[in-house]
Order: structure tokens, then C-alpha cells, then sequence
């Protein structure tokens, strides 16, 4: 299956990345959720009160949700997904005959941080999100178990 992949720029270069389970996986066992993990790549903090409890608001309808403040992406977070995610692209890219980086030296273009921390961070969310999207709708649209009496 031919699949259009998302990418990140990277010291000028154009690489692919992709977010699969696996991914998925490592995120969730190093942040605890994947709600975490993505609080901190795109720089969210719930805002909590004096005694270290977070802080709710509720809109018009009555929906409650949690108050949050920005700060700039987690560097952590980046630096978990990124390898992940570039390495999934990569061999996505290869399955289907169209990866075109094959020399480029990666690893040492984020050493040297030739790139930028906010833009690199909504792409990776960019293709989170595609990735997590896809997954919670595959496991509504299963059909349901029918019990026999």
C-alpha cells in the first residue's frame, strides 16, 4: 500500500516520519499517556492552583476541560519521537521504493540542532495526531461482539 508520508525538515532536507503503534507504544510507557506526551511536545502545562491541583474551566455549555498556560515544545519530547519517528519513515519510505536521503546524516544534523524546535514540533504533531486519529477510529468502527445467550 502506497502511503503519502509526512515529513520534517531537518538542516534543510526533507525526511520522512511516520507514527505507528510501536511509536505509540514508547510514548506511552516513557510519559505514562499519550495526553502527556503530547501536552509536552506542543508545549502545554496545565495551570494548577496553591496547593498543586490543576485548575478546570468550564465554557458556555458546560463542558469542563483543564486551564493551561504555553511554553515552548519539550525537548524531552522531541528528542524521544523524533529517532522514532524518522526511523519508521524511513523504512516506510523504503517499502515503497521512494526514500530519497539515503546518505544524509541525520543524527548528527540534530547534535548540531540545524533546525527549527517549534516548526519541527508541530510537524511531529502533525503526524501524531494523523497517527493517533486513525487508530481511535479503527477501534470505533470495529464491529461489536455479540454475546449469545
Amino acid at each position: 500500500m502506497f502511503e503519502i508520508l509526512n515529513t520534517v525538515e531537518i538542516a534543510g532536507e526533507k525526511l520522512p516520519v511516520k507514527c505507528d503503534f510501536n511509536v505509540l507504544q514508547v510514548l506511552q510507557e516513557e510519559f505514562g499517556t499519550l495526553r502527556e506526551f503530547e501536552q509536552k511536545l506542543i508545549g502545554l502545562v496545565p495551570i494548577k492552583d496553591s496547593e498543586g491541583n490543576i485548575i478546570y474551566e468550564t465554557d458556555n455549555e458546560g463542558n469542563e476541560s483543564m486551564k493551561f498556560k504555553t511554553t515552548e515544545p519539550s525537548l524531552k519530547a522531541i528528542a524521544l519521537v523524533l529517532p522514532l519517528m524518522l526511523k519508521e519513515g524511513r523504512r516506510q519510505a523504503d517499502a515503497q521504493g521512494d526514500y530519497t536521503n539515503k546518505d544524509f546524516d541525520y543524527i548528527s544534523a540534530i547534535k548540531e540542532a540545524d533546525f527549527d524546535i517549534v516548526k519541527l514540533a508541530i510537524d511531529l504533531h502533525t503526524e501524531y495526531k494523523r497517527c493517533y486519529d486513525r487508530k481511535k477510529l479503527k477501534a470505533h468502527k470495529s464491529p461489536a461482539t455479540k454475546t449469545s445467550r
